[in-house]
């Protein structure tokens, strides 16, 4: 039996999905539908959002959150909105990866209400490329007339567009014309163009006019019998279609005001707890210190807990360190005073589990938790900048002279016996005229200049009265992960222990992977070994299999290869394989120290003859051979490189100051200045306690001219 999307997809249609739900995302079918179903797009819009929330209480625990943070609706919808389609744009990355950008994307709509303001709706489509931050993301903008100067005006700033409700050729020419505009202004910019990405649909039923044209220039009788039967079947699609209008505008306000509407008062999260022994779902609000919580797959933790029991379990928590890997957790103690990101042995609130499953008592929620801490923090009030303690030192020294000068001006006219009211009067008017009454409206109306300006550069400003001290920097300290870098881990290399690349090392990690745990999105450095290799080793059979656990932190597969030899082959941390390795070459700790000194993350592999076994145990993975490593790399931004025509370089064009890189002692140091050596620039260390990986900006040799730092 053939299969329809598998030939759609062999005759080059690109198949996508018009449907996106956080559901589809945690239980894998999304997943599946692009490994098996051809599926290589996703588009989603109000409608569909608003459906999958109000049919599901899958978003209960990220509404309850962004409730407890004080967000607003339209905060809210659109923060769980991006947050699924950043899910779906990592799920169909390999896809934009493997054809150059042609598939794989993923697309979300501006408001529909915005169609008639272009600022606004140029506003709306920077906001959501920063927010979801994926280079395979499409921003849907409506072709309304309005929509054509916002269309040019994203492009130009490299944002890929996707263009939608085009009902006229005369419209799509628009388009097209609006499309050359924003990219010659990409290209007079130095963007990359081949990086901007943009695609218009237009109804098909106007080619009916097109159709009796060519059947007039034909001319015979029969042919003219078929003039109109296109333009007669359109008409009956466009009476569908306006009649479906009114109904969908109705239709998305209802839904959206429903969707509000459980914001508020039909938000519900619960979690299995255990209560007297025996297990129940509870509301989240009602977890109190003490309480056990069982945790899965999926699972958002909804309070900080300590883990009593772990099962190859794994956390996101990237909302709270901003790491893209996810941590592995355990039941053992860490030590007092322990970083944020080494508490393997808590579940912090707000984080995902993305493997296995545990159980966890509670032992703080609320504002007593990590995330609450934060939440509550964002409601405080912001500290006083030094530009803002700038203009009220200015505003109280006015005061002060307009008091003295008012003072003696009425001293002086009384010693000169003139009225008193007449002296109170002119010392009123020399105050007002020592006051700067437009002072505020100057210095708002230059900030949202500045605001505009940056706004150009993809630079987000919430606060006006940063802009001065973002102008009076000289040390800029960034997050590295997902920021400076792709935030994703890419197989690079593989090398035997003397350091020399070697293509079979590849082929024998290949054989300690599973394969569909690879292709349903397992372990991170699996899945971009499997990506990178295409495939399984040909000749190969699995026979036996040894799963990786935290405790011995190795993996291992009894294989059969192309001539029936019986091999074991284990991979791992690198010290777990060394230790269970009997031959190992005298170079192999040299090179594995300077694949670490490089920023890499590295893994392990190590062989040995199995004939005879048919089945493996842990007591098996010993005598081995060490094969070489395999090199991961989480690589920059292709905007930070050199290299590239759009390079971004941090250093500010007045200063002409060098980039470097600054991070505290430890393996923040290493990977510091590995990420300077892919992308470049020097650098060197410093001691800036607490914080991890820093580009700094400045004047390197006088350390007196550092007056100000702005961390972020």
């Amino acid at each position: 039996m053939t299969d329809p999307l598998a030939e759609l997809s062999n005759n080059g249609v690109s198949i996508w999905l018009d449907d996106l739900s956080r559901q589809r995302l945690t239980t894998g079918s999304l997943a599946r539908l692009v490994a098996h179903d051809h599926v290589v797009g996703v588009t989603t819009n109000p409608t569909i959002f608003a459906k999958a929330i109000t049919g599901s209480d899958v978003y209960a625990g990220q509404l309850q959150d962004l409730s407890a943070r004080g967000a607003i609706v339209r905060e809210a919808l659109r923060g769980m909105t991006a947050f699924d389609v950043r899910w779906a744009c990592d799920v169909l990355r390999p896809a934009y990866d493997a054809t150059g950008g042609v598939d794989g994307r993923v697309s979300i709509e501006v408001d529909p209400r915005l169609a008639y303001d272009t600022e606004a709706t140029i506003a709306e489509a920077r906001f959501l490329w920063w927010l979801v931050d994926r280079p395979n993301l499409f921003i849907k903008i409506p072709a309304a007339r309005q929509g054509l100067p916002a269309i040019a005006a994203c492009l130009a700033e490299g944002i890929s567009i996707n263009v939608t409700l085009i009902f006229s050729l005369v419209r799509y020419g628009e388009v097209m014309d609006a499309f050359l505009a924003g990219l010659e202004r990409a290209r007079q910019a130095g963007r990359d163009l081949s990086c901007i990405a943009s695609v218009a649909s237009f109804f098909v039923s106007r080619v009916d006019t097109e159709v009796d044209a060519r059947l007039d220039k034909i001319g015979t009788p029969a042919v003219a019998a078929l003039r109109g039967r296109a333009a007669i079947a359109d008409a009956v699609i466009i009476g569908v279609i306006l009649a479906a209008s009114a109904g969908l505008g109705f239709a998305n306000e209802y839904r959206a005001e429903r969707a509000a509407q459980a914001l508020h008062d039909s938000v519900r999260h619960t979690v299995i707890a255990l209560r007297d022994g025996k297990p129940g779902s509870i509301p989240v609000t009602g977890l109190v210190p003490g309480d056990v919580v069982r945790l899965r797959l999926g699972t958002v933790a909804p309070a900080d807990m300590r883990l009593l029991t772990a099962t190859a379990l794994e956390a996101d928590e990237s909302v709270l360190t901003g790491e893209s890997l996810p941590a592995v957790k355990t039941t053992a103690a860490v030590p007092p005073g322990a970083a944020l990101g080494d508490l393997a042995s808590m579940a912090l609130m707000g984080t995902v589990v993305r493997a296995g499953e545990g159980t966890a008592v509670v032992v703080a929620t609320g504002s007593r938790a990590e995330f609450g801490r934060i939440a509550a923090g964002l409601g405080a009030r912001q500290p006083e900048t030094d530009f803002q303690a700038g203009l009220r030192r200015f505003s109280v020294l006015l005061l002060r002279v307009a008091l003295v000068l008012s003072v003696f001006i009425v001293i002086i006219g009384l010693l000169l016996r003139r009225p008193l009211i007449e002296s109170l009067l002119f010392a009123l008017a020399i105050a007002v005229g020592i006051t700067p009454q437009l002072l505020p409206a100057v210095v708002s109306t230059s900030l949202a200049t500045g605001s505009r300006r940056l706004a150009r550069r993809k630079v987000l400003v919430k606060r006006l009265v940063a802009i001065e001290d973002l102008g009076d920097m000289d040390i800029l300290v960034t997050d590295k992960t997902g920021t400076l870098t792709e935030g994703r881990v890419t197989f690079t290399a593989s090398v035997n222990p003397a350091g020399g690349d070697d293509g079979t090392v590849r082929d024998l990690g290949l054989l300690a992977v599973d394969p569909g745990q690879a292709d349903e999105g397992g372990n991170t450095l699996d899945s971009a070994l499997w990506q990178a290799a295409g495939g399984w080793p040909a000749g190969s059979t699995r026979l036996a299999s040894l799963p990786f656990d935290h405790e011995r932190r190795l993996a291992s597969t009894l294989v059969s290869g192309p001539d029936g030899r019986r091999l074991l082959v284990t991979k791992g941390a690198p010290e777990a394989v060394l230790a269970a390795s009997s031959h190992v070459p005298a170079a192999a700790q040299a090179t594995l120290d300077k694949l670490f000194a490089g920023g890499s993350r590295v893994i392990a592999v190590a062989s040995r003859d199995a004939s005879g076994l048919s089945a493996i145990t842990p007591a098996d993975e010993s005598g081995l051979t060490l094969a070489g490593f395999l090199i991961f790399l989480d690589p920059p931004k292709p905007c930070f490189h050199p290299a590239q025509p759009g390079f971004i370089s941090p250093a500010p064009r007045r200063s002409q100051a060098p980039c470097r890189f600054v991070s505290s002692p430890g393996n923040a140091r290493t990977g510091a200045r590995a990420t300077r050596t892919h992308i470049g620039r020097s650098s060197t260390s410093g001691g800036h306690s607490g914080v991890k990986d820093a580009v700094a900006l400045g004047h390197s040799g006088d350390p007196s001219r550092r007056t100000s730092g702005a961390y972020w």
